[in-house]
């Protein structure tokens, strides 16, 4: 497939997202997690493989300065810590490696940010599970 050929999917991509449900409930998104991290609760991101590199990345300029700068905002990346990750899967299982790092840091008025690209990453969902006991 051409490289235009490519360009032309997504553009027609995109104007079938514009049309869909996904641009206001990703404006809900945001919106929440502005709202949190204003008033100072910690924003959670998790992923697998280029998830998790995005994650990382999302937590960078959060805590970093992005487009101006302002004070850091309390975002953490669940996917980021190799040490955490393996005696966690080691101790309990890869399912777990999320849920329990929400258990830790998660608080009320905090956001999870979960990044799958297939939808189906047991370990993603089971933090949203943890999360939402947490209220």
């Amino acid at each position: 497939m051409s490289v235009e050929n490519h360009l032309h999917q997504g553009a027609q991509l995109l104007l079938k997202t514009a049309c869909s449900p996904i641009p206001e409930r990703l404006q809900n998104a945001i919106s929440v997690s502005v709202e949190s991290l204003r008033n100072g609760h910690a924003l959670l991101v998790c992923g697998n493989g280029g998830s998790a590199a995005d994650s990382m990345h999302i937590a960078g300029e959060l805590v970093g300065r992005f487009l101006h700068e302002r004070k850091a905002y309390k975002c953490i990346c669940l996917s980021s810590n190799p040490a955490i990750i393996t005696a966690l899967g080691n101790d309990y299982s890869f399912d777990a490696v999320f849920a329990r790092q929400v258990e830790a840091y998660g608080e009320k008025g905090g956001v999870l940010i979960g990044l799958s690209t297939s939808g189906n990453s047991k370990n993603i969902i089971e933090s949203f599970k943890k999360a939402k006991k947490m209220g």
